[in-house]
């Protein structure tokens, strides 16, 4: 079995587990979390659903502040963490998942390709993790969904 039907499988079981529900917000990845995650048996029973919020607008009206886009960027922790909430606020979940960065080809208001913001919300507090990615776009990309399994089932094991 391949590293992404592993992380796949542990993230479904482990939120089935918890009697938790998903929920994503990806702008980077263009919905490639969302995608992984659907593509395991039983996900419907976790999975609520996902958000492709590339654009500014759509950062907006998922309820990131426009002081916040316009001071910190949409690539940013204070926008990741805005995210991960606001998508488990309007799906109703117990976790929010948000992804955010510079997957190339060009920088983004002065960030580095490569540079992605995970945002979390857990029914135990919220964080951001920073990672700075190297390779192709698609790489980035796959990447950085597969650290956000990665983050979560790291989180979704605590106390275990």
């Amino acid at each position: 079995m391949d590293m992404i039907k592993i992380l796949q499988s542990v993230v479904v079981h482990l939120l089935n587990q918890k009697k938790w529900t998903l929920s994503i917000a990806e702008s980077c990845t263009g919905g490639l979390l969302s995608h992984y995650i659907s593509q395991v048996s039983g996900a419907s029973e976790v999975f609520q659903g996902g958000l492709v919020c590339y654009s500014v607008q759509m950062k907006q009206q998922l309820g990131v502040p426009t002081a916040t886009l316009e001071k910190a960027g949409a690539v940013s922790q204070e926008s990741a963490t805005y995210l991960a909430e606001r998508v488990k606020d309007q799906y109703v979940t117990d976790v929010g998942v948000s992804i955010t960065g510079v997957a190339g080809p060009t920088e983004q208001e002065g960030k580095p390709i490569g540079l992605v913001y995970i945002g979390f919300s857990l029914p135990t507090g919220s964080f951001v993790r920073e990672v700075n990615l190297v390779g192709s776009r698609e790489a980035i990309q796959d990447r950085a969904a597969k650290l956000a399994m990665t983050y979560l089932i790291n989180e979704l094991k605590k106390g275990e």
